[in-house]
């Protein structure tokens, strides 16, 4: 048995959450499309979750659903990173798995598809749903 929760962004963006019954998780469900690209813009769809974890910089994706990696925003471990895009820069593959953690509690987010991911601020995790964007070719 679970509980449905309805939610309607746009007329172009839904998600359905459903709170299973003596469960510790909760599913979510996204329908995305068609983007409307009539105003020439770009659109990037995320899924973002904030906790009060205090995760000091700290997330951990998977590597080819085979091992986790920790990773720190706003850092390289094998040179000097100047970072010139905060959001983007931070952004690593997630194929399987993606989570936060502080010294009492974790928030961990399974996927069933390859998406891009990242922690952009302390205690948040977001999730890449979709990106569509106006192609940059023009013909002269």
């Amino acid at each position: 048995m679970f509980e449905e929760i309805h939610q309607n962004f746009s007329s172009w963006c839904s998600q359905v959450v459903r709170l299973h019954r003596n469960q510790r998780m909760v599913e979510l469900e996204w329908t995305v499309g068609p983007i409307p690209l009539a105003d020439s813009r770009g659109k990037e769809i995320i899924s973002r979750f904030d906790t009060p974890l205090k995760t000091d910089g700290l997330f951990y994706t998977d590597s080819n659903g085979r091992e986790i990696l920790q990773r720190r925003r706003d850092y390289r471990p094998t040179w000097h990173f100047n970072q010139t895009e905060p959001v983007a820069g931070n952004y690593y593959p997630v194929n399987t798995r993606i989570f936060i953690r502080d010294g009492k509690f974790q928030l961990s987010v399974l996927t069933d598809r390859s998406q891009g991911g990242s922690s952009i601020e302390d205690g948040s995790l977001e999730l890449m749903v979709r990106v569509l964007l106006p192609s940059s070719s023009s013909s002269n």
